[in-house]
């Protein structure tokens, strides 16, 4: 959301995730998070780490959701942020991180495709 002070910074228009759309991180699955936004850059998700988990640089996720049979297998992507949005350290388990990822090697109308498929339609500012 932008204010009169702030300008739109985005190089993408973001679209909200209504679905249940999940990513899982490569290569063992195990570190599975909720996709919140997407545009054709990447993807915004949130996801519960271990204290001492983290998420490397350069990772490879899969993208999937059951409601409309997409999966999209080992995307490559790099994290462009990751930040702990709540922390339960005083059980002493996990922290829920919200984290951007940015596609590194997928075609446009692959990422169209897979936005199409989740109910929207691109707009000019794509």
């Amino acid at each position: 959301m932008t204010t009169l002070n702030q300008e739109e910074r985005r190089k993408f228009k973001r679209y909200e995730i209504t679905e249940d759309v999940y990513i899982a991180f490569r290569p063992e699955l195990v570190l599975i998070g909720k996709l919140r936004d997407i545009c054709i850059g990447g993807v915004g998700l949130e996801c519960a780490l271990y204290e001492n988990q983290s998420i490397a640089r350069d990772v490879e996720v899969d993208i999937f959701s059951g409601s409309t049979s997409m999966h999209l297998a080992e995307v490559p992507c790099k994290v462009a942020y990751d930040v702990t949005v709540e922390d339960f350290s005083f059980l002493g388990v996990f922290e829920v991180h919200r984290c951007g990822l940015e596609f590194k090697a997928l075609s446009s109308t692959t990422i169209a495709e897979m936005i199409a498929s989740l109910g929207y339609e691109l707009d000019d500012r794509q």
